[in-house]
């Protein structure tokens, strides 16, 4: 029988929800260690997604720019 396989250390950062408009996503611990999540995934070769609530604005830059240039 043919089987697919995945890669087995493929994995993917859902980053979520760290908007303008939540508390929680300005405390500077928060952000710190976020980002610190996303130098590690790119380090390992994992993919990112971002997940915005529609209407609470978006991603903080200092996010987003972290992997700006990361090409997965």
């Amino acid at each position: 029988m043919n089987q697919l396989h995945l890669f087995d250390n493929d994995r993917t950062l859902l980053v979520i929800d760290m908007q303008d408009d939540f508390e929680t996503a300005h405390r500077p611990a928060t952000i710190l260690g976020v980002q610190r999540q996303i130098r590690k995934a790119m380090r390992h070769g994992w993919a990112i997604l971002f997940v915005e609530f529609h209407g609470y604005g978006e991603t903080h830059d200092c996010l987003r720019d972290v992997c700006k240039n990361y090409k997965r």
